[in-house]
Formats: structure tokens, C-alpha cells, sequence
């Protein structure tokens, strides 16, 4: 296994309309850490906060305002936001924001 990054593009190997396998994991994890009012209104407002700053903020502070105004989301907006939420959360709960080895 190569050390680089690989190279990504919009076609892949799922067929047109098959959502990620990995969907069911996101959701889960979402539901646990993410979904309970006062959680969700943070996250909110911090992406609120912070969008403007880039690409990233911007499509995950959208997909979380959609999630939460119960329309629908992408499986990619969606795996992408808990990526960003769990970072988020993780740098939170990592004292004095050491780096994670």
C-alpha cells in the first residue's frame, strides 16, 4: 500500500443512485453524538460561526440547516458533514487541543 493520497473522482464504483455502504455507520454515529437538541443547536451555531471560512464549513453548515429542517441530504453532504462533526468533536474532548497521535 502506497503512502500517497489517492486520486479521487466523481465516478466511482457504486452504480447511479446506490447510497455509500458506509451510510448505516454514519447514521448510527450521528445519532449518538450529534442528534440529542443541545448538541445539534451547537453544532448550528458553531458552523453558522464558522461558515464563510471555506468550501467545507459552507456545504456542512447547509447539509446540517437541511438535516435539521428535516429535507433531504446526499449521501456524500451526509458523510461528509460527520466527518467534520466528529473532527469537530473529537478536537473538543482532546485536552488543550493536543494533537492526536
Amino acid at each position: 500500500m502506497s503512502d500517497s493520497i489517492p486520486t479521487l473522482t466523481h465516478d466511482a464504483s457504486l452504480q447511479k443512485g446506490e447510497i455509500h455502504p458506509s451510510i448505516d455507520s454514519a447514521k448510527r454515529w450521528f445519532v449518538g453524538n450529534i442528534v440529542e437538541p443541545n448538541r445539534l443547536k451547537f453544532y448550528l451555531s458553531t458552523l453558522s460561526k464558522i461558515s464563510g471560512m471555506n468550501r467545507a464549513t459552507d456545504v456542512c453548515h447547509k447539509t446540517l440547516k437541511d438535516i435539521a429542517d428535516d429535507k433531504p441530504v446526499s449521501d456524500k453532504e451526509f458523510l461528509g458533514l460527520c466527518w467534520m462533526l466528529r473532527d469537530m468533536n473529537d478536537k473538543k474532548r482532546r485536552p488543550n487541543n493536543t494533537k492526536k497521535e
